[in-house]
């Protein structure tokens, strides 16, 4: 998948307060949460991020082996540039 995978309750808070536009899908497990996961999926419901729900071994299985309290992200993957984009921009800040 072209996306990272954010593991564990803190993490995934910092980057909801941070850069929520990064995370394009929070997975939660099935059946009532913890007030902390009720937490995290009330403030991707208010910002619009998908959330799916999965079964406890399917999130152990997504995190391999990483203690994810409960809780995965997918961080969007950043764009980069190809050489001749930076060969673009290095030419245009060199004529400034």
């Amino acid at each position: 998948m072209d996306d990272d995978l954010l593991i564990g309750i803190n993490p995934i808070i910092e980057k909801l307060k941070t850069s929520p536009e990064e995370i394009s899908l929070i997975l939660l497990p099935r059946g009532k949460l913890r007030p902390i996961l009720k937490s995290i999926e009330s403030d991707a419901q208010r910002l619009k991020i998908r959330i799916n729900y999965l079964e406890a071994k399917e999130l152990d299985h997504l995190a391999q082996g990483g203690s994810h309290q409960g809780v995965l992200a997918r961080e969007r993957a950043y764009p980069y540039a190809s050489f001749s984009q930076l060969d673009e921009i290095i030419a245009s800040e060199h004529k400034m």
